[in-house]
């Protein structure tokens, strides 16, 4: 599924109101004489009024709601790791006032060195956002909700990012970030490497047999239409809870779990490494039942590979395949 969001520039034309002159009576015979006796001239060029850099400009965000927003942004607060790692790639780090608490921890962030560019951090209080004065603040669907309101109470643009459940929306997410801060090739070019080398990964697999692997953590397996799924795909996996019919992440019992046979088992871990039974048997010591714990084909990945939110999300399938094809 290819859900992306899209913006839309807003534009008008304008044209100059060129009334001609009305010379006296008096002198309307010479005025037309002279007039005549000039050499020709090109008319004066029209007056452009195309925005400066493209705005303002409109744009309907991935949740119905249109946002306009009047000039480049240039005091940018990322509430959202998604965005974190995107912005860093897109701008220059003096246009950006705050990122997540999240942009520091390297379990789950893909940008901690880039991170130290940007000084000040948020973390989902509203008032320390309000007190910087953005131009622009980005946040996600799983933001809290009086979060939101008391942002946008304040009168402040919000942009509010809404999927994340493939590689398609993710990466999709990358090319609508740059519209909204004017990056639009930027953003293009991040999608454009990303892509090749997903499909790289892909294309290496072609033909061979796709072990089952199920997606496991704290009792919750991700099935059918989310990120982890088209990452199992694509590195050349099947998944084992979207061939049982699970839809999204769903929490399943440890009898019914412990009824599953996959092939090899995935975890989310701080290192990653593979055939880590031991982390297995952290996470639940009735998982040391299952044969693929049994058997030492267990895969463990950290956070911002497992579950990347940007074009990240090319590290991690690239080493889920690596993992499971040494």
């Amino acid at each position: 599924m290819d859900i992306r969001s899209s913006g839309h520039l807003v534009s008008a034309s304008q044209h100059l109101d060129r009334r001609p002159f009305l010379p006296p009576p008096a002198f309307a015979l010479i005025a037309l004489c002279v007039g005549l006796l000039a050499c020709d001239t090109a008319p004066a060029p029209p007056v452009s009024s195309q925005p400066v850099d493209g705005f303002p400009r409109a744009l309907a965000q991935p949740n119905g709601e249109a946002l306009t927003i009047p000039r480049k942004p240039e005091r940018i607060v990322s509430a959202t790791l998604a965005t974190d790692e995107i912005l860093l790639d897109l701008v220059d780090p003096k246009r950006i006032l705050a990122l997540s608490v999240f942009a520091d921890e390297p379990e789950y962030s893909n940008v901690v060195e880039k991170a130290k560019a940007v000084e000040k951090r948020v973390a989902g209080h509203a008032e320390q956002v309000v007190a910087l004065a953005p131009d622009l603040i980005f946040v996600a669907s799983y933001s809290k909700p009086e979060f939101l309101r008391m942002l946008k109470g304040a009168g402040l643009p919000v942009f509010q990012l809404q999927f994340f459940d493939s590689i398609d929306q993710i990466l999709g997410n990358v090319e609508t970030v740059g519209q909204a801060v004017g990056e639009e090739a930027r953003a293009k070019a991040l999608v454009d490497q990303a892509r090749p080398r997903i499909e790289a990964v892909s294309k290496a697999a072609e033909g061979k047999p796709r072990p089952l692997i199920l997606s496991y953590s704290h009792g919750f397996v991700a099935g059918k239409n989310t990120t982890i799924n088209d990452m199992i795909v694509a590195a050349g996996g099947a998944n084992y809870a979207a061939e049982k019919g699970i839809e999204g992440n769903q929490e399943i019992a440890l009898e019914v779990l412990l009824t599953w046979q996959p092939q090899w088992l995935l975890l989310q871990g701080q290192e990653a490494r593979r055939g880590e039974a031991q982390a297995a048997l952290n996470e639940n010591p009735s998982l040391g039942a299952l044969q693929a714990v049994r058997e030492n084909r267990v895969i463990v990945m950290p956070g911002r590979r497992l579950s990347p939110v940007s074009h990240y999300i090319a590290d991690g399938i690239e080493e889920l395949a690596r993992l499971l094809n040494p």
